[in-house]
Protein backbone atom coordinates (compact mmCIF):
# COMPACT_ATOMS: atom_id res chain seq x y z
CA UNK A 1 0.00 0.00 0.00
CA UNK A 2 1.56 3.44 -1.15
CA UNK A 3 0.64 5.61 2.08
CA UNK A 4 0.26 8.73 -0.34
CA UNK A 5 -1.94 7.43 -2.16
CA UNK A 6 -5.40 9.75 -2.91
CA UNK A 7 -7.67 6.81 -3.77
CA UNK A 8 -8.77 3.78 -1.37
CA UNK A 9 -7.07 0.47 -2.32
CA UNK A 10 -8.40 -2.83 -2.67
CA UNK A 11 -6.46 -6.30 -2.24
CA UNK A 12 -6.74 -9.67 -2.10
CA UNK A 13 -6.19 -10.74 1.47
CA UNK A 14 -9.10 -11.65 3.55
CA UNK A 15 -8.61 -10.95 7.11
CA UNK A 16 -6.36 -10.92 10.23
CA UNK A 17 -6.80 -12.24 13.69
CA UNK A 18 -10.81 -12.14 12.38
CA UNK A 19 -10.65 -8.53 11.46
CA UNK A 20 -11.64 -7.45 7.99
CA UNK A 21 -8.17 -6.47 6.17
CA UNK A 22 -8.16 -6.26 2.45
CA UNK A 23 -10.85 -8.25 0.13
CA UNK A 24 -13.36 -6.07 -0.72
CA UNK A 25 -12.72 -3.78 2.43
CA UNK A 26 -11.10 -0.30 1.63
CA UNK A 27 -8.17 1.17 2.91
CA UNK A 28 -7.72 4.59 3.45
CA UNK A 29 -5.33 6.33 1.90
CA UNK A 30 -3.51 9.21 3.98
CA UNK A 31 -4.33 7.87 7.08
CA UNK A 32 -0.95 6.70 7.84
CA UNK A 33 1.19 7.95 10.67
CA UNK A 34 4.22 10.23 10.52
CA UNK A 35 6.59 7.46 9.13
CA UNK A 36 4.56 5.89 6.88
CA UNK A 37 5.19 2.62 8.69
CA UNK A 38 0.62 2.32 9.78
CA UNK A 39 -1.58 1.63 7.52
CA UNK A 40 -5.60 2.67 8.55
CA UNK A 41 -8.06 -0.05 7.75
CA UNK A 42 -11.88 0.28 7.55
CA UNK A 43 -12.13 -0.95 11.26
CA UNK A 44 -10.07 1.33 12.50
CA UNK A 45 -7.47 -0.81 13.64
CA UNK A 46 -3.93 -0.71 12.38
CA UNK A 47 -0.95 -2.58 10.53
CA UNK A 48 2.48 -1.96 10.32
CA UNK A 49 4.06 -2.31 6.68
CA UNK A 50 6.75 -4.36 7.67
CA UNK A 51 4.00 -7.32 9.18
CA UNK A 52 2.90 -7.59 5.38
CA UNK A 53 4.94 -9.95 4.13
CA UNK A 54 4.22 -11.93 7.67
CA UNK A 55 0.70 -11.76 6.56
CA UNK A 56 1.29 -13.16 3.24
CA UNK A 57 3.16 -15.79 4.19
CA UNK A 58 0.23 -16.73 7.07
CA UNK A 59 -2.91 -16.48 5.34
CA UNK A 60 -3.22 -19.57 3.40
CA UNK A 61 -6.50 -17.88 1.46
CA UNK A 62 -4.24 -14.91 -0.58
CA UNK A 63 -4.51 -15.93 -4.24
CA UNK A 64 -5.74 -19.65 -4.13
CA UNK A 65 -5.76 -19.53 -8.02
CA UNK A 66 -2.11 -18.19 -8.26
CA UNK A 67 0.26 -21.03 -7.63
CA UNK A 68 3.34 -20.61 -8.74
CA UNK A 69 6.42 -22.55 -9.21
CA UNK A 70 7.81 -25.22 -7.37
CA UNK A 71 11.19 -25.07 -6.07
CA UNK A 72 11.83 -28.01 -9.04
CA UNK A 73 10.31 -26.12 -11.64
CA UNK A 74 11.96 -23.19 -10.96
CA UNK A 75 15.50 -24.85 -10.92
CA UNK A 76 14.71 -26.33 -14.36
CA UNK A 77 13.89 -22.98 -16.06
CA UNK A 78 16.76 -21.58 -14.49
CA UNK A 79 18.64 -23.99 -16.13
CA UNK A 80 16.79 -23.34 -19.52
CA UNK A 81 16.63 -19.14 -19.08
CA UNK A 82 19.51 -18.38 -17.21
CA UNK A 83 20.05 -16.37 -13.97
CA UNK A 84 17.91 -13.14 -13.80
CA UNK A 85 20.61 -10.18 -14.66
CA UNK A 86 22.13 -8.69 -17.50
CA UNK A 87 25.99 -9.80 -18.14
CA UNK A 88 27.95 -6.72 -17.78
CA UNK A 89 31.06 -6.27 -19.95
CA UNK A 90 34.16 -5.91 -17.32
CA UNK A 91 36.80 -4.02 -18.55
CA UNK A 92 40.21 -4.27 -17.46
CA UNK A 93 42.18 -2.06 -15.78
CA UNK A 94 45.22 -2.56 -18.06
CA UNK A 95 42.31 -1.43 -20.72
CA UNK A 96 41.68 1.30 -18.55
CA UNK A 97 44.88 2.85 -18.95
CA UNK A 98 44.99 2.60 -22.14
CA UNK A 99 41.67 4.60 -23.31
CA UNK A 100 43.79 7.60 -21.45
CA UNK A 101 46.15 7.75 -24.50
CA UNK A 102 43.57 7.47 -26.95
CA UNK A 103 41.74 10.61 -28.65
CA UNK A 104 42.91 14.25 -30.67
CA UNK A 105 44.48 15.99 -27.74
CA UNK A 106 46.23 12.88 -26.42
CA UNK A 107 47.53 11.77 -30.17
CA UNK A 108 48.52 15.14 -30.32
CA UNK A 109 50.77 14.81 -27.05
CA UNK A 110 52.37 11.50 -28.13
CA UNK A 111 52.95 13.16 -31.79
CA UNK A 112 54.44 16.16 -30.70
CA UNK A 113 56.90 14.06 -27.88
CA UNK A 114 58.21 11.55 -30.52
CA UNK A 115 58.85 14.61 -32.96
CA UNK A 116 61.34 15.69 -30.05
CA UNK A 117 62.87 12.50 -29.14
CA UNK A 118 63.72 12.42 -32.83
CA UNK A 119 65.12 15.74 -33.07
CA UNK A 120 67.31 14.83 -29.37
CA UNK A 121 65.35 17.91 -28.11
CA UNK A 122 65.48 16.59 -24.52
CA UNK A 123 63.67 19.50 -22.76
CA UNK A 124 60.79 19.62 -24.23
CA UNK A 125 60.66 15.71 -24.57
CA UNK A 126 60.74 15.03 -21.16
CA UNK A 127 57.95 17.76 -20.72
CA UNK A 128 55.70 16.63 -23.16
CA UNK A 129 56.36 13.22 -21.80
CA UNK A 130 55.15 13.89 -18.57
CA UNK A 131 52.23 16.10 -19.35
CA UNK A 132 51.54 12.80 -21.07
CA UNK A 133 51.83 10.17 -18.42
CA UNK A 134 49.97 13.07 -15.61
CA UNK A 135 47.43 13.23 -17.74
CA UNK A 136 47.08 9.42 -17.73
CA UNK A 137 47.17 9.10 -14.39
CA UNK A 138 44.60 11.61 -13.34
CA UNK A 139 42.17 10.11 -16.09
CA UNK A 140 42.21 6.88 -14.76
CA UNK A 141 42.20 8.10 -11.59
CA UNK A 142 38.56 9.51 -11.73
CA UNK A 143 37.71 6.62 -13.72
CA UNK A 144 38.57 4.12 -11.87
CA UNK A 145 37.03 6.12 -8.85
CA UNK A 146 33.69 6.56 -10.65
CA UNK A 147 33.32 2.63 -11.56
CA UNK A 148 34.08 2.08 -7.47
CA UNK A 149 31.12 4.24 -7.05
CA UNK A 150 28.80 2.96 -8.96
CA UNK A 151 29.57 -0.43 -7.81
CA UNK A 152 29.42 0.19 -4.04
CA UNK A 153 25.36 1.65 -5.72
CA UNK A 154 24.81 -1.41 -6.82
CA UNK A 155 25.39 -3.59 -4.22
CA UNK A 156 23.79 -2.01 -1.71
CA UNK A 157 20.51 -1.59 -3.37
CA UNK A 158 18.14 -4.40 -2.38
CA UNK A 159 17.68 -7.28 -4.51
CA UNK A 160 15.27 -9.24 -2.88
CA UNK A 161 11.65 -9.62 -3.82
CA UNK A 162 8.50 -11.60 -1.85
CA UNK A 163 7.87 -14.77 -4.69
CA UNK A 164 5.60 -17.38 -4.45
CA UNK A 165 7.39 -20.70 -4.31
CA UNK A 166 6.29 -24.19 -3.27
CA UNK A 167 2.47 -21.97 -2.30
CA UNK A 168 4.48 -19.94 -0.11
CA UNK A 169 5.42 -16.42 -0.14
CA UNK A 170 9.06 -16.26 0.75
CA UNK A 171 11.91 -13.45 0.29
CA UNK A 172 13.74 -14.41 -3.15
CA UNK A 173 16.71 -13.09 -4.76
CA UNK A 174 15.77 -11.28 -8.03
CA UNK A 175 18.64 -13.25 -9.65
CA UNK A 176 17.33 -16.53 -9.02
CA UNK A 177 13.38 -15.48 -10.46
CA UNK A 178 12.27 -17.37 -13.25
CA UNK A 179 9.78 -16.74 -16.08
CA UNK A 180 6.07 -18.47 -14.34
CA UNK A 181 7.27 -17.27 -11.12
CA UNK A 182 4.94 -14.87 -8.92
CA UNK A 183 6.29 -11.65 -7.60
CA UNK A 184 4.26 -9.70 -4.89
CA UNK A 185 5.26 -5.78 -5.92
CA UNK A 186 4.20 -2.94 -3.99
CA UNK A 187 4.88 0.95 -4.28
CA UNK A 188 8.47 2.04 -4.29
CA UNK A 189 9.86 -1.45 -5.83
CA UNK A 190 11.40 -1.59 -8.90
CA UNK A 191 9.95 -4.13 -11.71
CA UNK A 192 12.40 -7.27 -11.57
CA UNK A 193 11.61 -8.46 -14.97
CA UNK A 194 9.39 -8.25 -17.51
CA UNK A 195 6.03 -9.17 -15.55
CA UNK A 196 1.92 -9.50 -16.71
CA UNK A 197 -0.15 -7.81 -14.17
CA UNK A 198 -2.24 -10.76 -12.33
CA UNK A 199 -3.83 -9.48 -9.36
CA UNK A 200 -4.25 -7.00 -6.88
CA UNK A 201 -4.44 -2.97 -7.21
CA UNK A 202 -4.22 -0.89 -10.45
CA UNK A 203 -0.56 0.41 -10.42
CA UNK A 204 0.40 3.51 -10.73
CA UNK A 205 3.81 3.02 -13.07
CA UNK A 206 7.30 5.28 -14.00
CA UNK A 207 8.54 4.60 -17.12
CA UNK A 208 10.45 7.35 -17.14
CA UNK A 209 13.67 5.23 -17.30
CA UNK A 210 12.58 3.73 -20.20
CA UNK A 211 10.14 5.70 -22.58
CA UNK A 212 10.96 9.09 -20.68
CA UNK A 213 7.32 9.31 -20.13
CA UNK A 214 6.92 12.06 -17.48
CA UNK A 215 3.40 10.44 -15.93
CA UNK A 216 3.22 7.17 -14.90
CA UNK A 217 0.87 4.92 -16.40
CA UNK A 218 -1.84 2.88 -15.05
CA UNK A 219 -1.34 -0.58 -15.58
CA UNK A 220 -3.70 -2.56 -16.41
CA UNK A 221 -5.73 -0.37 -18.66
CA UNK A 222 -6.59 -0.22 -22.12
CA UNK A 223 -4.08 2.16 -23.09
CA UNK A 224 -1.18 0.30 -21.76
CA UNK A 225 -2.37 -3.46 -21.46
CA UNK A 226 -1.02 -5.30 -18.90
CA UNK A 227 2.49 -5.86 -19.19
CA UNK A 228 5.08 -4.10 -16.51
CA UNK A 229 8.32 -3.89 -18.00
CA UNK A 230 12.00 -4.46 -15.82
CA UNK A 231 13.38 -1.34 -14.75
CA UNK A 232 10.15 0.36 -14.61
CA UNK A 233 9.40 1.97 -11.14
CA UNK A 234 6.03 0.84 -8.53
CA UNK A 235 4.98 4.36 -8.10
CA UNK A 236 1.61 3.18 -6.39
CA UNK A 237 -0.53 0.10 -5.67
CA UNK A 238 0.51 -3.44 -4.65
CA UNK A 239 -0.23 -6.73 -5.90
CA UNK A 240 0.96 -10.11 -7.68
CA UNK A 241 2.35 -10.15 -11.05
CA UNK A 242 3.65 -12.94 -13.18
CA UNK A 243 7.50 -13.26 -14.85
CA UNK A 244 7.34 -13.23 -18.31
CA UNK A 245 10.87 -12.65 -19.61
CA UNK A 246 14.16 -12.54 -17.26
CA UNK A 247 17.47 -11.43 -17.45
CA UNK A 248 18.59 -10.58 -21.10
CA UNK A 249 15.64 -11.54 -22.81
CA UNK A 250 13.82 -8.61 -21.34
CA UNK A 251 12.83 -5.19 -23.03
CA UNK A 252 15.64 -3.82 -21.51
CA UNK A 253 18.33 -6.39 -21.56
CA UNK A 254 17.54 -7.05 -25.61
CA UNK A 255 18.27 -2.99 -25.33
CA UNK A 256 21.61 -3.71 -23.02
CA UNK A 257 22.79 -6.87 -25.19
CA UNK A 258 22.79 -4.18 -28.39
CA UNK A 259 24.23 -1.16 -26.87
CA UNK A 260 27.15 -3.65 -25.64
CA UNK A 261 27.47 -5.11 -29.07
CA UNK A 262 27.49 -1.79 -31.15
CA UNK A 263 30.27 -0.64 -28.31
CA UNK A 264 32.33 -3.78 -28.70
CA UNK A 265 32.20 -3.00 -32.52
CA UNK A 266 33.12 0.76 -32.30
CA UNK A 267 35.99 -0.58 -30.55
Amino acid sequence: LDPLATTPAVMQVTNVDDRPLLREVHLTAGEADEDSTHCTFEDGSFLRASERLSTLQADPRISDGLIGLSTAQAAALREEWGPNEIPEKIIPLWWMVLKQLMGPMPYMIEAATLVSAVLEQWAAFGILASILVINTAIGFYEEKKAKDALDGLKNSLVTTIPCKRDGEVVQLDVVHLVPGDLVFLRGGNIVPADCKWREGDIFQLDTAALTGEALPRKVPSDQYGDELLSGCVVKQGEGFCEVLRSGIYTEIGQGMAAIQERAGEAE
